[in-house]
């Protein structure tokens, strides 16, 4: 189950006051943005993952998602890891590969 590449450029940057919420660590130190990733793109979004094209489960548990090509689904609702963390970030979690934005 490969993780998806991110797009290298996101369409915009998103607003300075929206980045800074994101960023709010609570109280174990986890910003708002890495409580809310999707578990399947690693992006942020609302209700459903439109990266995922299919979902097979072994039981309860998913046992492999087949993810749509880029540009073949609608991501006008994803926030990409690169609108929120900057390569110069201090609070950049590890396990995030960042891709700046060159837009």
């Amino acid at each position: 189950m490969a993780m998806p590449e991110f797009p290298r450029n996101p369409r915009l940057p998103i607003p300075a006051d929206l980045r800074d919420r994101l960023l709010n660590l609570d109280e174990n130190r986890i910003t708002l943005y890495e409580r809310s990733r999707c578990p399947h793109c690693q992006a942020m979004h609302d209700s459903y993952c439109g990266r995922v094209k299919r979902l097979v489960f072994h039981g309860t548990e998913i046992a492999e998602v087949e993810f749509w090509a880029d540009g073949e689904w609608d991501d006008s609702n994803v926030i990409y890891p690169s609108q929120v963390y900057y390569e110069d970030d201090q609070e950049m979690p590890n396990s995030i590969a960042v891709v700046p934005y060159t837009g």
